[in-house]
């Protein structure tokens, strides 16, 4: 589907309100509604100021749409925390989800607000990618089992932690994201990678990803932490398998924000020669709101 085959606009009409419901289900895998963001919900929020844009072909049928609301950070600032997107699963991969969250900036931003807040897995790396490499993101703060039991398959098996990513709407490095060339960026962290401490590194046990011990005392500006390179698979294979990668990255995450450190970047190592990928978190003893020198890698 063409970028010029989609229109994406606000959501005001009662049929595309109920359209946000279903996909919802369809999209997340929901079984009970009570997971679901009501109709109610979304005009309430939308009349409060908050954003609904959905994506909808020639035929205006929906195909994707975000959500979210005003809301305030402990220091009191204000932000936009988009709670919810949503992306029809035949076209997970079309780029409609990140063509939205580029238009949620925008309007973010004509509302004058410069920081917008969601959360997602720290361990699922396709959204790890997509939110740090694609966007642009930075995480500092880590919260335990969030939601706690949800009917979505995507999120059982494991306790429902979540980053909160920061997008900080007016950053240069988030600009950059926006011409979609990552790779040099991916290529000099990859390149780098050899040269960083790793607080968490995986272990193969019987054909199955493992976290290996977690090291919590190390005190370089820049480390990694490695995180499975699909947390589903194991799930479905091996369910102490993930709750032990919960366990480990909670305590290296958790560990490391509390002493200082930000989530500056998540990549994917260049594939092995058993065409075997890794993924890691760019770890960062700083400021996350300071963005490096221009000659920096890191920006």
């Amino acid at each position: 589907m063409q970028p010029s085959e989609i229109e994406i606009r606000d959501i005001v009409e009662f049929d595309e309100l109920h359209a946000c419901e279903e996909l919802q289900k369809h999209a997340w895998g929901f079984s009970c509604d009570r997971d679901v963001i009501p109709l109610t919900q979304l005009i309430a929020a939308r009349k409060a100021g908050g954003i609904l844009l959905g994506a909808f072909d020639t035929e205006a049928a929906m195909l994707a749409f975000c959500y979210g609301f005003l809301g305030r950070l402990d220091d009191g600032r204000l932000m936009h925390y988009s709670q919810m997107t949503a992306v029809r699963s035949d076209l997970r991969d079309s780029g409609l989800g990140t063509a939205l969250k580029w238009a949620q900036r925008d309007v973010a931003l004509e509302q004058g607000l410069e920081l917008m807040c969601w959360t997602y897995d720290p361990l699922e790396s396709l959204n790890g990618y997509f939110n740090f490499g694609k966007l642009g993101v930075v995480a500092q703060t880590y919260w335990p089992n969030m939601y706690g039991d949800t009917t979505s398959p995507l999120h059982q098996g494991t306790p429902t932690d979540r980053f909160r990513a920061d997008w900080y709407l007016s950053a240069s490095r988030v600009a950059q994201r926006r011409s979609g060339n990552t790779k040099a960026l991916v290529e000099r962290l990859s390149a780098e990678r050899a040269t960083l401490p790793s607080a968490l590194d995986a272990v193969e046990r019987d054909g199955v990803e493992w976290p290996g011990e977690p090291r919590l005392a190390l005190d370089e500006a820049r480390l990694l932490c490695e995180i499975p390179r699909s947390i589903q698979a194991i799930k479905a294979t091996d369910r102490e398998a993930a709750l032990a990668w919960r366990a480990a990255t909670r305590a290296v995450l958790v560990g490391y924000f509390d002493r200082g450190y930000h989530a500056r970047e998540c990549f994917p190592t260049p594939p092995d020669a058993n065409g075997q990928r890794r993924t890691y978190y760019l770890l960062e003893l700083s400021d996350p709101e300071v963005e490096p020198g221009a000659d920096s890698w890191l920006s």
